[in-house]
């Protein structure tokens, strides 16, 4: 399962075998972008603000423990699925591999700024929780209890402004944000403490057209042409031309 791609298109999940064909697998309720996270065995799909689900590689079935928070992103690490609850309050975890089963007490929140918890994602085995003002830092302490502890200084004073828009680019990760009262770009993860802008103030410009709610639901990707690795933003609009920063 691990190296088979999966993608949801409408209200079906499919998968991709090496010749490119696509099977489905089940039906996913809801609208909107999903969010995955895969452990070599289990699948997890998260509908933002809605229903959660595992494919277990025969089955698929709705998350359906009455612990389990409506969430908008989920992530994998270190044997944990880790959600962002969607009213950014909480990111909690489920139990090992095991993504169907959630404690009630293994939650965490935002400890050095009380910002709205947009995103969650793994970068160098270490958890980074995005907030919309600050990005702060885990790691598993393991031990009884929640798992995950805030590494001491390990925060970022720049804030995501969408879910779907970090991803892996440069042995780091790029998001689209800024920080407080700051206007949307496009950033790098520099260290635990800081991050650089990699956008040009012409490509800052053009994001800056679109409304708030559009540029949070910009979404990201990569992919490679002739030997260069690129990192392409979506901000789509109804009224203004939709664009793709690469």
């Amino acid at each position: 399962m691990g190296g088979t791609p999966y993608y949801v298109s409408g209200t079906t999940l499919y998968s991709v075998n090496p010749l490119g064909v696509s099977s489905s697998l089940g039906t996913i309720i809801g609208a909107g972008r999903v969010s995955m996270a895969n452990n070599g065995s289990k699948l997890c799909i998260v509908v933002p603000g809605s229903n959660a689900y595992v494919y277990d590689g025969t089955s698929l079935a709705q998350i359906t423990d009455v612990d389990y928070r409506l969430s908008d992103t989920v992530v994998f690490k270190d044997g944990y699925f880790v959600f962002t609850s969607s009213d950014g309050s909480v990111f909690f975890n489920s139990e090992l591999n095991d993504p169907s089963n959630i404690d009630p007490l293994d939650f965490g929140t935002a400890e050095i700024n009380p910002d709205k918890i947009v995103a969650a994602h793994v970068n160098h085995n270490e958890l980074f929780i995005l907030g919309e003002e600050t990005i702060e830092i885990f790691h598993n302490v393991a031990g009884s209890g929640f798992p995950f502890q805030r590494i001491q200084g390990a925060n970022i004073q720049k804030g995501c402004y969408a879910k779907f828009s970090p991803v892996e680019f440069d042995n780091t990760f790029l998001f689209v944000g800024g920080g407080k009262n700051e206007r949307a770009g496009v950033w790098r993860v520099a260290s635990s403490q800081s991050a650089q802008k990699v956008s040009t103030d012409a490509i800052d410009y053009a994001i800056q057209k679109f409304t708030s709610d559009e540029i949070a639901a910009s979404f990201s990707t990569t992919f490679t042409i002739a030997g260069q690795f690129i990192a392409a933003f979506t901000f789509e609009s109804t009224t203004i031309e939709s664009v793709t920063f690469c």
